[in-house]
Protein backbone atom coordinates (compact mmCIF):
# COMPACT_ATOMS: atom_id res chain seq x y z
CA UNK A 1 0.00 0.00 0.00
CA UNK A 2 2.60 2.26 0.61
CA UNK A 3 4.60 1.42 -2.67
CA UNK A 4 1.22 2.52 -4.39
CA UNK A 5 0.68 5.76 -2.32
CA UNK A 6 4.43 6.96 -3.40
CA UNK A 7 4.35 6.34 -7.10
CA UNK A 8 0.97 8.46 -7.17
CA UNK A 9 2.05 11.20 -5.31
CA UNK A 10 5.02 10.90 -7.65
CA UNK A 11 2.47 11.06 -10.21
CA UNK A 12 0.94 13.84 -9.02
CA UNK A 13 3.61 15.90 -8.29
CA UNK A 14 5.32 15.10 -11.73
CA UNK A 15 0.93 16.85 -13.21
CA UNK A 16 1.44 19.37 -10.89
CA UNK A 17 4.83 20.99 -12.00
CA UNK A 18 3.81 19.99 -16.07
CA UNK A 19 0.69 22.18 -14.75
CA UNK A 20 3.21 24.92 -13.40
CA UNK A 21 5.12 25.24 -16.52
CA UNK A 22 2.29 25.22 -18.85
CA UNK A 23 0.51 28.58 -16.76
CA UNK A 24 4.13 30.34 -16.99
CA UNK A 25 4.07 29.93 -20.55
CA UNK A 26 0.48 30.80 -20.77
CA UNK A 27 1.55 33.63 -17.99
CA UNK A 28 4.44 34.78 -20.88
CA UNK A 29 2.60 34.30 -23.81
CA UNK A 30 -0.50 35.65 -22.52
CA UNK A 31 -3.16 38.13 -24.25
CA UNK A 32 -3.23 41.41 -23.43
CA UNK A 33 -5.16 42.85 -20.40
CA UNK A 34 -6.88 45.67 -22.66
CA UNK A 35 -7.99 43.92 -25.83
CA UNK A 36 -11.42 42.69 -26.65
CA UNK A 37 -11.34 39.15 -27.89
CA UNK A 38 -14.01 38.74 -30.36
CA UNK A 39 -14.12 35.11 -31.41
CA UNK A 40 -12.17 32.80 -28.54
CA UNK A 41 -11.35 29.61 -30.99
CA UNK A 42 -8.40 30.25 -32.40
CA UNK A 43 -8.56 27.52 -34.54
CA UNK A 44 -11.47 27.98 -36.98
CA UNK A 45 -9.83 32.10 -37.42
CA UNK A 46 -7.42 32.28 -40.61
CA UNK A 47 -5.42 34.85 -41.41
CA UNK A 48 -6.25 38.02 -43.05
CA UNK A 49 -4.85 38.76 -46.38
CA UNK A 50 -2.57 41.56 -44.98
CA UNK A 51 -1.82 40.15 -41.68
CA UNK A 52 -0.31 36.91 -43.58
CA UNK A 53 1.41 39.26 -46.57
CA UNK A 54 3.11 41.11 -43.91
CA UNK A 55 3.83 37.64 -42.23
CA UNK A 56 5.16 36.38 -45.68
CA UNK A 57 6.85 39.74 -46.10
CA UNK A 58 9.48 39.54 -42.97
CA UNK A 59 10.09 35.83 -43.08
CA UNK A 60 11.37 36.70 -46.89
CA UNK A 61 12.88 39.35 -45.79
CA UNK A 62 10.90 41.67 -48.43
CA UNK A 63 10.54 45.54 -47.16
CA UNK A 64 8.86 46.69 -50.38
CA UNK A 65 6.20 43.95 -49.32
CA UNK A 66 6.09 44.53 -45.72
CA UNK A 67 5.31 48.40 -46.43
CA UNK A 68 2.80 47.69 -48.90
CA UNK A 69 0.51 46.14 -46.20
CA UNK A 70 0.07 49.24 -44.40
CA UNK A 71 -2.18 52.45 -44.22
CA UNK A 72 -0.14 55.69 -45.18
CA UNK A 73 -0.80 57.07 -41.77
CA UNK A 74 0.05 53.48 -39.79
CA UNK A 75 1.31 52.81 -36.52
CA UNK A 76 3.63 50.30 -34.41
CA UNK A 77 3.24 50.06 -30.55
CA UNK A 78 6.36 47.86 -29.71
CA UNK A 79 6.54 47.52 -25.68
CA UNK A 80 6.01 50.95 -25.78
CA UNK A 81 8.08 52.52 -28.04
CA UNK A 82 5.38 54.04 -30.91
CA UNK A 83 6.09 54.59 -34.67
CA UNK A 84 3.83 56.06 -37.09
CA UNK A 85 3.93 56.97 -40.74
CA UNK A 86 6.41 55.53 -43.29
CA UNK A 87 9.57 56.61 -41.77
CA UNK A 88 8.21 55.33 -38.38
CA UNK A 89 7.24 51.73 -40.36
CA UNK A 90 10.89 51.49 -42.07
CA UNK A 91 12.57 52.93 -38.73
CA UNK A 92 11.01 49.57 -37.09
CA UNK A 93 11.39 47.38 -39.74
CA UNK A 94 14.93 47.85 -39.11
CA UNK A 95 14.93 47.36 -35.80
CA UNK A 96 12.79 44.87 -34.86
CA UNK A 97 12.29 43.15 -38.01
CA UNK A 98 13.69 42.58 -41.15
CA UNK A 99 16.67 44.60 -40.62
CA UNK A 100 17.55 41.91 -37.48
CA UNK A 101 16.51 38.62 -39.91
CA UNK A 102 13.31 38.07 -38.12
CA UNK A 103 10.87 35.43 -39.08
CA UNK A 104 7.59 34.44 -37.96
CA UNK A 105 5.74 31.50 -37.19
CA UNK A 106 1.94 31.61 -36.54
CA UNK A 107 0.54 29.96 -33.42
CA UNK A 108 -2.80 30.77 -33.17
CA UNK A 109 -4.90 33.66 -34.16
CA UNK A 110 -8.07 35.54 -32.85
CA UNK A 111 -10.48 38.14 -33.98
CA UNK A 112 -10.07 41.04 -31.80
CA UNK A 113 -11.53 44.75 -31.50
CA UNK A 114 -9.98 48.25 -29.51
CA UNK A 115 -10.29 51.66 -30.12
CA UNK A 116 -13.23 51.08 -32.84
CA UNK A 117 -11.15 48.93 -34.84
CA UNK A 118 -11.14 45.59 -35.75
CA UNK A 119 -8.41 42.65 -36.15
CA UNK A 120 -6.78 39.86 -35.55
CA UNK A 121 -4.44 38.59 -32.48
CA UNK A 122 -1.59 36.57 -33.64
CA UNK A 123 0.19 34.60 -31.55
CA UNK A 124 3.96 33.92 -32.96
CA UNK A 125 7.12 31.99 -32.60
CA UNK A 126 9.90 34.52 -33.34
CA UNK A 127 13.39 33.94 -34.76
CA UNK A 128 15.47 36.56 -34.99
CA UNK A 129 19.03 38.63 -34.69
CA UNK A 130 17.25 40.03 -31.47
CA UNK A 131 14.14 38.09 -30.17
CA UNK A 132 13.36 34.72 -30.00
CA UNK A 133 10.31 33.45 -28.49
CA UNK A 134 6.43 33.93 -28.07
CA UNK A 135 4.82 36.22 -28.75
CA UNK A 136 1.22 38.53 -29.34
CA UNK A 137 0.73 40.55 -32.10
CA UNK A 138 -2.03 42.92 -32.56
CA UNK A 139 -2.93 43.74 -35.98
CA UNK A 140 -5.83 46.08 -36.24
CA UNK A 141 -7.28 46.74 -39.96
CA UNK A 142 -8.72 49.38 -42.29
CA UNK A 143 -9.93 47.77 -44.97
CA UNK A 144 -7.29 45.51 -46.78
CA UNK A 145 -4.33 47.26 -45.18
CA UNK A 146 -3.15 47.07 -41.32
CA UNK A 147 -3.73 50.61 -39.67
CA UNK A 148 -2.12 49.61 -36.23
CA UNK A 149 0.24 46.77 -35.09
CA UNK A 150 0.51 46.67 -30.84
CA UNK A 151 3.15 44.50 -29.44
CA UNK A 152 2.51 44.93 -25.53
CA UNK A 153 4.44 43.13 -22.63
Amino acid sequence: MNAYRKINIHHVSARCILLLLFSIFLNACGAPTRTHFVDHNAMNQSLAIPVKNFITATNNHDTKAYLAQFTSDAEITDWGHHYQGAKGLLDWNTTDNIGVNATMKVISVNAIERDGLSGQAVQINVKSDKFNGCGLMQFYLEGNLIRRIVIEP
